[in-house]
C-alpha cells in the first residue's frame, strides 16, 4: 500500500484535505481527512497554504506529520 502526500480531495459533503492510497492495480482511494469540508475548492486550498507546512521533499505535511519527518 502507498500512501499519498497530503492533497485537496473531494467527497459529496465538500472539499477538503487529506490522503489517498494506492491498491496493488494502482487505484486510488481515500485514505485519512486532516481538515473540516469547505464549499469551495479555492477555499480549501487557501486553508491548506495557511495551515500546512511545506516541506520540499514531501509537498504539504500537517504539523504532526512534519515533526516526524525532521
Amino acid at each position: 500500500m502507498i500512501i499519498s502526500n497530503i492533497k485537496v480531495m473531494k467527497s459529496n459533503a465538500g472539499y477538503y484535505i487529506g490522503r489517498t492510497y494506492s491498491d496493488d492495480y494502482a487505484e486510488d482511494f481515500p485514505y485519512d481527512r486532516v481538515s473540516d469540508y469547505f464549499q469551495s475548492k479555492d477555499d480549501c486550498i487557501e486553508h491548506m497554504r495557511y495551515t500546512m507546512i511545506y516541506h520540499h521533499d514531501d509537498g504539504y505535511l500537517c504539523p504532526e506529520e512534519y515533526l516526524k519527518s525532521i
